[in-house]
């Protein structure tokens, strides 16, 4: 049996190896196999690579140009970040308070 040359790969190519095989819709097995990566090597970055850059998407909080006095109906929020990490915020009426609720949070 011959050894299988390892390859490096840089944490850019692994991001977009990762992205490949979410949107593949296959199971670790079946991407890891059709590629010629380990299976494990696959599933090592999946569980690492999940836990340090969860997807997210730069998000801007602009006030209204309408400052009525008039009352807003409070918002809901969830926000579902990479590794199963789930932020739900209930109860924010003014997109300012959204803002500063976000801004506390500790995210890599």
């Amino acid at each position: 049996m011959r050894a299988r040359r390892r390859t490096l790969r840089s944490p850019e190519e692994i991001r977009e190896i990762l992205a490949e095989h979410r949107s593949s819709g296959q199971s670790v097995r079946a991407f890891a196999l059709e590629r010629g990566i380990p299976v494990s090597t696959l599933a090592l970055w999946t569980r690492r690579y999940a836990a340090v850059s969860p997807a997210l998407i730069p998000l801007r909080v602009r006030e209204p140009e309408d400052h009525s006095l008039a009352p807003r109906p409070a918002l809901s929020v969830r926000i579902e970040l990479a590794g199963g990490v789930t932020i739900a915020i209930d109860g924010v009426s003014r997109p300012g308070e959204l803002r500063a609720i976000l801004s506390e949070l500790d995210l890599p």
